[in-house]
């Protein structure tokens, strides 16, 4: 509901065993979701309460989090929080690189927390400084990722390796925290992959470092651990959480996803920023407003979208060119700079559409023109064929007598 801004739906047609495809009679029937519903006709309305969605030209306070991974990676992320009830107000997911050598220094102050899944590269250098100024990091490795003999400063663990485990397993929760608050590790599912084993990422336990701590062993070693590191905080899976997750559909391991997630993102009262949006046409967007961390898009990503930030909101100032990230659901999300998130901002989003549309534009309109003129002023395109043609010929007769005479000697 949320992530595609639904402020009224309509759910007619479904039968009354609830048959239809649409949202569950859990969430139409809930009236802390719902604030009325009505029938026209034979449509049915469901009015969702003011709250419970955003607009779709969004400014947030939600927490920015960039997600490094590969495209598949990325979308299990995404089915793993819709899981989860973490809904756009609260995060912003925003789609980055596989390879965290492309994470630089400027891309990563923008984001409050990062997810690496199903990523490449071994240029922890950023990553680290990210962490050590105050940054999050969820990290999940997956049947994908190699063994560790060292690891990262900032991992929890100094070494990794791999195992394979097949069937139910239930892991030990070697510590109570709030990761594994109201989770019982029993009722996981199944590890089995395609009817195989399924592969873990361990530690032994005397690797941990000795700021962190352990939550979940496999035996005797460690497969889910977490722990503060500088000004920031990390949590390390070793079973490919979210994919199970997915294949599986199970509530204790989202619970425990959820909770991983939260703990990050913090007990914190998001406050809604204070903002005005102007649309008087499509194709242009303002939006005047402080204390927001971003702009959440809610429109299909389009390389085609530019935006601008003015600094307290003054059009008369220079605006800076900030980028625009695929997010969420593909839609779009301007970051903004944190050391004026407190101070009156004017961010203006404008579609000028893009190279490559306007490549095709050009080359269309030149075609149509040389149309128009050759059914106006037909003769210098036909002296121009004949031409053309003669000069080919030409050329053409002159190689293959030349050819026939080689060929005679």
């Amino acid at each position: 509901l949320d992530h595609y801004a639904v402020d009224l739906y309509e759910d007619s047609g479904r039968n009354s065993s609830g048959g239809k495809l649409g949202y569950d009679l859990s969430i139409l029937e809930n009236q802390s979701i719902i604030a009325r519903q009505g029938n026209v006709r034979e449509l049915s309305f469901h009015e969702i309460r003011n709250g419970i969605t955003s607009p779709i030209v969004s400014p947030t306070n939600g927490t920015p989090t960039l997600i490094v991974s590969d495209d598949s990676g990325y979308e299990t992320i995404l089915r793993s929080l819709s899981l989860t009830g973490i809904t756009s107000q609260e995060l912003i997911p925003v789609k980055g690189p596989q390879n965290i050598n492309a994470l630089t220094k400027n891309q990563l102050a923008q984001f409050n927390m990062l997810i690496l899944y199903r990523f490449k590269g071994e240029g922890w250098k950023e990553i680290q400084r990210f962490i050590e100024r105050g940054g999050k990091i969820y990290i999940e490795l997956d049947a994908g990722n190699k063994s560790f003999s060292t690891t990262p400063d900032f991992f929890p663990v100094t070494s990794i390796e791999t195992t394979e485990i097949n069937g139910q397993w239930s892991p030990q929760i070697i510590k109570k925290t709030d990761l594994t608050e109201n989770i019982k590790t029993e009722n996981f599912a199944p590890f089995v992959y395609e009817g195989g084993p399924w592969r873990l990422s361990i530690s032994p336990k005397e690797d941990i470092r000795p700021w962190a701590e352990p939550v979940l062993a496999h035996g005797d070693s460690v497969v889910f651990s977490q722990g503060t590191f500088g000004k920031g905080t990390i949590i390390l899976s070793g079973f490919n959480l979210p994919y199970h997750i997915i294949a599986n559909q199970n509530f204790d391991e989202v619970k425990l996803f959820k909770n991983s997630i939260s703990s990050l993102m913090g007990n914190q009262n998001i406050e809604k920023p204070t903002f005005e949006i102007q649309r008087s046409i499509p194709e242009k967007i303002t939006v005047t407003g402080k204390n927001m961390k971003g702009v959440y898009f809610k429109e299909n990503y389009h390389s085609g979208w530019m935006a601008t930030v003015y600094p307290e909101g003054n059009r008369r100032m220079n605006g800076k060119q900030v980028p625009i990230y695929k997010a969420g659901l593909d839609f779009m999300y301007v970051p903004l700079l944190k050391a004026i998130n407190n101070k009156s901002q004017q961010i203006v989003l404008s579609f000028n559409g893009s190279l490559t549309s306007w490549l095709f534009f050009g080359l269309s309109s030149f075609s149509l023109l040389l149309a128009m003129l050759y059914l106006i002023i037909p003769h210098p395109f036909h002296a121009l064929h004949k031409h053309t043609q003669h000069h080919i010929k030409h050329k053409v007769v002159n190689k293959v007598n030349t050819w026939w005479q080689k060929e005679e000697e």
